[in-house]
């Protein structure tokens, strides 16, 4: 599933989640999540700035920092935008340009090329992923601290849909509480720095979309479900 990202809003419980060249604002509250807050909208239209940039085909990682600015990745590019509280004032502050150009610390190594997903762990710092290699990247003094293999880090996500990596993720507005993504699936994790484990699955459960959050099924899975069903016929002749 190509192009798919998501951070948090500057507004709580509130999230944009992008898939391909649309996307929506959602509302990620505990409970049954069945409706957007707005949205599917093309990035181009919500994000004028990213008009005739890679940016605007989709957004395959991202992740939000101080004063309503973000990161977004789109293959090997990287930009720095504002977007928000006044959609009006959304801007391009950086970029685009190689993330090897934003952050020169990630050239020769995998995340030089693309990054899935992103993590906020301390200040300053994310923990960042592609496929099953993680790296944990001071955003601040651009400055790499380590790469390790996923499990290392989380190795109660071995034997689930997240062994060999995530497909996006978001920092929910509670301290050390993320959401991750993959495939028809997702979780809520405690990531608490001084867990020994890399922390644990909320409730210890991982929910299908479909069924949990059907305001994401339609800009996450449909395109998905389409291409398998193309794909089955094509097979079938």
């Amino acid at each position: 599933m190509p192009y798919c990202a998501a951070f948090r809003s500057s507004k709580h419980n509130e999230c944009y989640v992008f898939s391909e060249e649309k996307f929506v604002v959602c509302d990620y509250a505990p409970g049954e999540k069945k409706t957007h807050v707005n949205g599917p909208i093309h990035i181009s239209d919500g994000f004028p700035m990213l008009a005739k940039t890679v940016f605007e085909k989709g957004i395959d990682c991202t992740f939000d920092i101080k004063d309503n600015q973000a990161f977004i990745f789109h293959g090997n590019q990287c930009a720095m935008i504002k977007y928000a509280p006044d959609p009006a004032d959304t801007r391009l502050l950086l970029g685009p340009i190689p993330i090897s150009g934003m952050f020169p610390c990630l050239k020769g190594t995998v995340f030089e090329n693309g990054i899935n997903a992103a993590i906020h762990h301390l200040h300053g710092k994310v923990i960042i992923f592609n496929g099953n290699k993680i790296g944990y990247l001071n955003y601040k003094a651009k400055y790499l601290s380590w790469v390790k293999n996923l499990l290392s880090c989380f190795p109660y996500w071995d034997g689930t849909v997240f062994t060999n990596g995530i497909i996006a993720a978001f920092n929910s507005h509670n301290k050390y509480e993320a959401y991750i993504f993959n495939g028809k699936y997702y979780a809520r994790i405690n990531y608490c720095p001084t867990n020994k484990n890399g922390g644990y699955l909320v409730n210890h459960k991982i929910r299908r979309i479909r069924n949990e959050w059907p305001a994401l099924h339609g800009i996450l899975l449909v395109k998905e479900e389409k291409k398998k069903e193309i794909q089955k016929k094509t097979n079938r002749k």
